[in-house]
């Protein structure tokens, strides 16, 4: 599943696990730079060596929540040369790339099973071999946490007050994390952001916890049921509107409250780049912190929460 559009395809196994397994899928499954599936990939990817005498075709590599893998399942996209011919990679030639030039490296990648009610109204990636469910090394995804018409509305009041008098007069109001990002706080924004903003929290994030994960709500607030009569606070100039431009980006930086919430705004495609990206919480700090273990481009409106100890930065936007 990426930004809300479903791609069902033939895999080849690599390495299987209880919970994530390595597969060798079509290039068509190719992820586009701005983190929607590519319309044309038919020479993206590894060229593999087919059954098929001097053919080879494009495959990707993804890890895969194992539930998600199906014995069969009709009109699945099958492996094709670049003349778009049905082919048959082989597995050695598979291997050979995954362990070679591919350099063990597979995108995690969301992915829906069927059969199963199982967390069925959210995701959890995990960032380690050791986690626990949101507590530790864990990122839970809420599909349409908000809807494109309020992703829209918060959009709108933010460009609102970029282009008030107020807005420039006000230099404090804005965080210089980067240039090329803005930092627009909601208790400046209109009414109706502000609310939606609130709905968010007390609608919407609590109550899933409250009914979803009561386990991780007693461990994180002592408490299972009446999380919106707790007192709360939010980081400095929190909750807010980030709006990035061209280069704009957010250092690797842990949050250190008990909940973290990020809603992608932006309508699919309007920009290239950005994500966020993650680290396991065995990380010690933010410097020399290599190579994210996750980087995510959710679809719009998808919540995606983690606890303040995971460590986690805004990829820079290259374009949009």
């Amino acid at each position: 599943v990426v930004r809300g559009a479903v791609r069902a395809a033939r895999i080849i196994i690599l390495e299987s696990g209880p919970r994530q397994t390595v597969v060798a899928t079509p290039a068509i499954c190719t992820i586009s730079s701005s983190g929607a599936w590519n319309e044309s990939a038919s020479n993206e990817g590894f060229q593999c060596t087919c059954s098929e005498p001097g053919v080879k075709c494009p495959l990707v590599f993804y890890s895969v929540a194992t539930q998600a893998i199906l014995e069969e399942l009709s009109d699945a996209l099958d492996f094709k040369s670049s003349q778009g011919n049905l082919v048959h990679p082989t597995k050695k030639g598979v291997l050979s790339l995954f362990y070679g030039e591919a350099g063990e490296q597979a995108e995690r990648i969301q992915a829906d099973f069927f059969g199963s009610a199982e967390h069925a109204c959210f995701h959890e990636v995990k960032l380690a071999t050791q986690s626990t469910l949101f507590l530790s090394n864990s990122v839970l995804l809420i599909p349409d946490l908000l809807t494109r018409e309020e992703c829209h509305a918060l959009m709108d009041a933010a460009e609102v007050r970029i282009a008030s008098e107020a807005f420039a007069l006000a230099s404090l109001e804005t965080l210089e994390v980067d240039p090329g990002l803005q930092r627009l706080q909601v208790c400046y924004l209109s009414s109706e952001a502000q609310e939606l903003s609130r709905s968010i929290l007390h609608d919407r994030v609590l109550p899933f916890l409250e009914k979803q994960l009561p386990c991780v709500a007693e461990g994180l607030f002592g408490q299972a049921s009446g999380l919106g009569d707790m007192a709360f606070s939010f980081s400095p100039k929190e909750p807010a509107v980030n709006r990035y431009e061209v280069g704009g980006e957010f250092k690797v930086h842990c949050d250190a409250y008990s909940v973290t919430v990020n809603v992608l705004l932006s309508d699919p495609g309007d920009f290239i780049g950005g994500g966020t990206a993650f680290w396991p919480q065995d990380v010690a700090g933010t410097e020399d912190v290599g190579d994210e273990m996750l980087l995510l481009r959710p679809r719009q409106g998808t919540g995606v929460l983690f606890n303040g100890s995971v460590m986690h930065s805004g990829r820079q936007v290259e374009s949009g």
